[in-house]
């Protein structure tokens, strides 16, 4: 004669208990506070301004004036100004070409490489 065994019984009190739940959920929600109340505190003091506004200096110093112009299907021509300083970049897919250029008036002997005229 065959023996059927019995069905597994579930279990019927839960795994963690109610008041387990409530500790756990006051405990995370007391370290939010705590560190919501740390970050506004440092960033009050300043420490977070390099997180926040990007790296020292860039807020108040000179930023660069840039004007892009597409030379032809992959390659394009940037001009980088600032405090009378201007650059050349020119990006095409064999790579990256970088030259200083003249501004207001001034002149510069032999072009951008002066050594290489004399050859």
């Amino acid at each position: 004669m065959m023996v059927l065994s019995s069905a597994i019984p579930y279990r019927s009190d839960p795994a963690i208990g109610a008041g387990d739940v409530v500790w756990a959920s006051l405990i995370a929600l007391g370290l939010l506070a705590l560190a919501f109340i740390i970050l506004l505190q440092l960033r009050r003091k300043g420490w977070l301004g390099a997180w926040t506004n990007g790296a020292p200096g860039t807020k108040d110093g000179p930023r660069w004036n840039v004007q892009s112009q597409r030379i032809s299907r992959r390659a394009v021509a940037h001009t980088l100004t600032r405090e009378g300083h201007s650059l050349l970049v020119v990006e095409t897919p064999s790579g990256i070409a970088i030259a200083p250029l003249a501004m207001d008036g001034e002149q510069q002997a032999g072009g951008v490489h002066g050594d290489q005229d004399e050859r």
